[in-house]
């Protein structure tokens, strides 16, 4: 999993990890990472949309947009399932 790129998140991920009054424990560091994960998986899918509102797009770029849009969707909703 790629770490954080950005400042905001990094801050996230720092504040949620270094919060001295829980535990660090694995499962707080997973979805810690998750959550961030999420976010920018959020924007990306926020992105895509936005270039599939410009005119003047191929219909191969729509077909590709519109790929990522599901591939984004898919994989945040496996991201919500219960983990075991």
């Amino acid at each position: 999993m790629d770490a954080p790129r950005s400042d905001a998140d990094r801050r996230l991920l720092a504040s949620v990890l270094l919060d001295e009054d829980e535990e660090l424990t694995p499962t707080a560091i997973v979805e810690a990472v998750l959550a961030v994960r999420k976010m920018a998986l959020l924007r990306q899918m926020e992105e895509a949309q936005r270039r599939l509102l410009v005119s003047g797009i191929s219909a191969e770029e729509k077909q590709a947009l519109v790929k990522e849009k599901l591939i984004i969707k898919r994989v945040l909703l496996a991201m919500s399932r219960p983990r075991r």
